[in-house]
């Protein structure tokens, strides 16, 4: 017997349909329930009335399809959850007034986000590079502008995020 969907799956289904909604319907609320049902209905291939009473599997294909639809910047884009020290150290490693004894080595996951915000700026690898050379970047007191540490990467990430924010390209992703 198949198992119904779950409370995460279901919540999961409501969010990506409404940023696919936004993006690609142009329903400026993403809560159509006629246009969520028909688009659950098509995606795992039968009728239903209602999100509840799909599959556990059913839904994992229908959050799938949603990701797919949504493109790989949603699709890709996920958090792991971090222990309370790692919370701490990414909220606070860069900033002016924190001091810490502590070097945090950047993450693939904080390169990833910076190289993110660079495909959403629309920059190319040289563009970057010159502008973390440059005397506006947050590393331009560094003889090497390598992001090694945590420190670095938020400095640089809170950067390209004001950029993104200025250049209205930020939504919270």
């Amino acid at each position: 017997m198949n198992q119904l969907i779950s409370k995460q799956q279901l919540a999961a289904i409501h969010t990506l349909f409404a940023q696919y909604a936004r993006q690609r319907l142009d329903l400026s609320n993403g809560n159509d329930r006629h246009s969520r049902i028909a688009w659950i209905s098509k995606a795992c291939g039968r009728s239903v009335t209602t999100s509840k009473e799909l599959s556990s599997s059913e839904a994992a294909t229908v959050i799938g399809e949603l990701k797919a639809a949504l493109g790989d910047d949603q699709a890709n884009f996920t958090r792991r959850p971090r222990s309370r020290e790692a919370a701490q150290a990414a909220g606070t490693h860069g900033r002016r007034q924190t001091e810490s004894n502590e070097i945090v080595m950047a993450s693939p996951v904080d390169h990833e986000r910076i190289q993110h915000a660079i495909e959403r700026l629309g920059w190319s690898h040289e563009h970057y590079e010159s502008w973390l050379r440059s005397a506006t970047s947050p590393l331009s007191n560094v003889h090497d502008p390598r992001i090694l540490t945590l420190a670095q990467a938020n400095r640089v990430w809170w950067a390209l995020k004001n950029m993104l924010k200025q250049s209205r390209r930020w939504n919270a992703a």
